[in-house]
């Protein structure tokens, strides 16, 4: 019997065909960041867990001016994706040049805000002088999240992905080859030193193609000017979207100095579990990033039947995702734990390894309604999100891990659960800015089709 197709299903299966063309290489390439990460990680717990619990606090507290950092430049996605939809492609070079200007100018303030609050994250812990190190050779490289971000940022506005693929894995492979020079040696400053390279050579070659020739003439990217007026607009729309994760990061450093303190199996969930999820949230970046550019494009062309697919075929992508992740994590766990020299009897870190993958994907349902958000440039609701965060998230945190001193295996069943009501309050507000701007277009579009009376 031959199937028969209609129109609307053909787009649909070719619509979906293409966010999997744009996704995928985005998560190609995080994940090879991803798995840098986990070879950092691995070489250090062979080495000593102190070096790995150590890199671990150190991570979260770049992770903490990281993120804020990266959603200022990641909004630059909207805008050059809308501005190359609707044609107005001169814009798009002097948009992402405001965001360079932002990176390179956040070095006034990160630096001594992050010699300032070391002390409070690592002070009287067993492992304050190698999370120490870590972290202050990271903090003068912390421009350069931005900095990728924003360069990132014009390539996938555009749809062009597999350029971030390449480039990324060109300087990934530098990174491993410096953490087995460097990391038996050095141990964390190894790994500290290996990724700002990484980092480096990354903004160095996506900088060059972004001031090549052709793209000068077709999206004015020599206009390198610091222009107030646009600086100011992407301002606006980036700095909720930066200041939600500055609140609900602040949160995760406070978290990660409790675990730290009550050490033992407190420290080693929250080690181990880091592990197995910071290194494989390149599905839910690439997801965001994905929504980010697609729904953005539909909004310049006025097509809001096409967001509805996108968030659908986001949401169908993640699923066979996880679906391929549930082998390692939950058929057999025993694989990564040998590969972090780790004893795969333990009770505590079968249930580590388990919740860390419901925890990858309630983040991935978060992450994919924090881009349809994200998309709208209506970025004010990050703030609220973020603030509730400290009551769905931390305060049972700080409630069962430290006054009640509860099993530190339900630590990440409590931050699974918190990123599942984030990601639903996200689909919401989402749908309800969704219905608004469909709303505004229409009484546009029937205002500009009336007769005008020449003496009105």
């Amino acid at each position: 019997m031959t199937a028969s197709y209609t129109p609307s299903s053909v787009q649909t299966r070719t619509t979906f065909r293409q966010f999997v063309y744009m996704a995928v290489p985005l998560m190609l390439a995080l994940c090879s960041t991803s798995l840098v990460g986990f070879c950092d990680r691995a070489l250090l717990a062979q080495k000593a867990l102190t070096d790995l619990g150590g890199y671990v606090s150190g991570f979260v507290l770049v992770y903490f001016f990281q993120v804020p950092l990266m959603r200022l430049t990641t909004v630059g996605q909207a805008f050059v994706s809308f501005y190359d939809s609707s044609l107005e492609r001169h814009r798009v070079g002097i948009s992402v040049w405001q965001m360079i200007w932002l990176s390179l100018l956040s070095i006034f303030i990160v630096v001594p805000v992050g010699y300032a609050v070391m002390p409070f994250a690592f002070g009287e812990t067993t492992i304050q002088d190698s999370a120490t190190s870590y972290f202050t050779w990271r903090l003068w490289g912390m421009f350069l999240f931005p900095l990728q971000m924003a360069l990132s940022a014009f390539f996938i506005g555009q749809k062009r992905t597999k350029v971030i693929l390449v480039t990324t894995l060109v300087a990934q492979c530098l990174h491993v080859a410096l953490d087995y020079i460097l990391i038996p040696s050095l141990g964390v400053l190894g790994a500290a030193i290996a990724s700002l390279v990484d980092q480096s050579l990354t903004c160095f070659i996506l900088f060059f193609l972004f001031l090549q020739k052709e793209q000068r003439e077709l999206f004015g990217t020599g206009c390198y000017h610091l222009n107030w007026s646009v600086f100011c607009t992407q301002m606006r729309a980036s700095l909720p979207v930066a200041i939600a994760p500055f609140i609900s990061s602040f949160a995760w450093v406070i978290t990660s100095r409790i675990m730290a303190l009550n050490g033992g199996d407190y420290l080693m969930v929250f080690s181990i579990g880091s592990t197995l999820t910071v290194c494989v949230t390149f599905i839910s970046d690439g997801l965001l990033q994905a929504v980010v550019a697609s729904v953005s494009g539909a909004l310049g062309k006025s097509d809001f039947s096409a967001i509805r697919r996108v968030v659908v075929h986001a949401l169908s992508l993640l699923a066979i995702t996880m679906l391929l992740l549930a082998i390692p994590y939950i058929v057999y766990p025993q694989s990564l734990f040998y590969l972090l020299s780790l004893n795969p009897e333990g009770e505590v870190l079968r249930w580590t390894c388990y919740l860390s993958w419901l925890y990858l994907l309630c983040q991935g349902i978060q992450w994919i309604g924090y881009g349809l958000v994200t998309a709208t440039r209506q970025t004010s609701f990050f703030i609220f999100t973020g603030l509730l965060q400290w009551v769905t998230a931390f305060l049972p945190i700080w409630m069962t891990m430290w006054l009640w001193q509860c099993d530190a295996g339900i630590f990440w069943l409590l931050v699974s659960s918190n990123a599942l009501i984030i990601g639903l309050l996200f689909y919401w507000k989402g749908r309800r800015l969704m219905g608004f701007i469909t709303l505004q277009t229409q009484v546009k579009l029937a205002n500009s089709q009336q007769p005008h009376d020449a003496y009105a």
